[in-house]
């Protein structure tokens, strides 16, 4: 009778721990894209700043890489990631000062990532 019972609660946990199976590989997905795009972001970030600080603001965009951090035509089935850069010079901020946000976005993500930086330059005298 001992081993009936101690067989029944060994199946129930490993048909508990079957069900939990596809909820950690979701989770083990998301974080993999998120950390992705992490990364993504932070490079964005810093390519972008260096050509403010340069003199060279970009202009609005949005540009796609695919899983392998390749880039490909927004319209490529490939792509994974949408990276939309703004820069802007808000009357708000002195001159020579420019706004710079970022933003990467992938498929299932509501909201994605972004971060925004305020980058000033001097003139060369």
């Amino acid at each position: 009778m001992e081993c009936i019972i101690a067989l029944f609660l060994t199946t129930i946990a490993i048909f508990t721990l079957i069900n939990m199976q596809p909820l950690a590989w979701q989770g083990a997905g998301k974080a993999d894209y998120l950390g992705r795009a992490a990364a993504i972001l932070q490079r964005e970030m810093e390519t972008n700043e260096y050509l403010i600080m340069t003199g060279n603001v970009p202009s609005d965009s949005k540009s796609c890489l695919d899983n392998d951090g390749n880039s490909v035509d927004c319209k490529d089935p490939s792509a994974v990631y949408s990276i939309f850069i703004a820069a802007s010079n808000p009357a708000t901020l002195p001159q020579n000062t420019t706004l710079l946000n970022v933003k990467v976005t992938w498929p299932g993500s509501k909201k994605g990532v972004g971060s925004s930086m305020i980058v000033s330059r001097q003139e060369k005298f």
